[in-house]
């Protein structure tokens, strides 16, 4: 696909990388004339499912508006392939990154639960957080991005409820996403992981 137009404004440059769902691209805004990152649903991933997944993202970043989230510009279908356009962002995954020294181990973890901290207090929970999805610039802040997985928690509330009365909700140990675990420290679903008011949890970095 490089090469291609999206929408005939977004030019195709270089893949950036792959996900399960879809490729990202390094893209060029014909234009505003700036380069931004284009997330393509892959041929194989075309499904109700997987085009109502990628506007789930682009709903969900849209609606965040904060220095460590990567920000949403624009959304569409080209060719019969959903798209997102997001702020391009230099630099690499944590999974890749070595800190050098525990000052920027602490300075990575405080803006990620900043991130977190924004996305909860705007209702959104992120369900897909892991160094892959983490980027952090040479220069700059650290940017939470993929909300592919994000849900409204409004939303998980009504359609647990929903399920209740049809007496068909699985038990607390459903989950969506990858679940990782601390050395010797195993990770354990909890009842309590929405507040009585439905909203997320606050995020702290201690």
């Amino acid at each position: 696909m490089i090469g291609q137009l999206l929408n005939e404004r977004y030019r195709l440059e270089a893949e950036l990388g792959q996900g399960g769902m879809g490729v990202v691209y390094r893209a060029h805004d014909m234009l505003l004339d700036r380069d931004v990152a284009a997330k393509v649903l892959s041929s194989s991933g075309l499904s109700a499912q997987g085009r109502a997944r990628l506007l789930r993202e682009a709903q969900a970043a849209a609606r965040l508006n904060h220095p460590n989230i990567v920000a949403v510009y624009d959304a569409g279908e080209a060719d019969g392939l959903p798209f997102i356009v997001m702020e391009l962002v230099e630099g690499e995954s944590l999974y890749k990154h070595r800190s050098q020294d525990l000052a920027e181990t602490c300075s990575i973890a405080r803006q990620i639960c900043a991130a977190l901290d924004h996305a909860h207090a705007h209702g959104i929970i992120h369900r897909d957080l892991k160094p892959e999805n983490v980027l952090i610039a040479p220069d700059g802040p650290v940017k939470l991005t993929d909300f592919g997985l994000a849900r409204s928690a409004a939303l998980r509330i009504s359609t647990e409820g929903a399920k209740r009365r049809h007496g068909v909700l699985h038990g607390a140990g459903t989950g969506v996403g990858r679940v990782f675990r601390w050395p010797g420290r195993p990770v354990r679903a909890r009842r309590d992981a929405l507040r009585a008011d439905g909203r997320p949890p606050a995020v702290h970095g201690g």
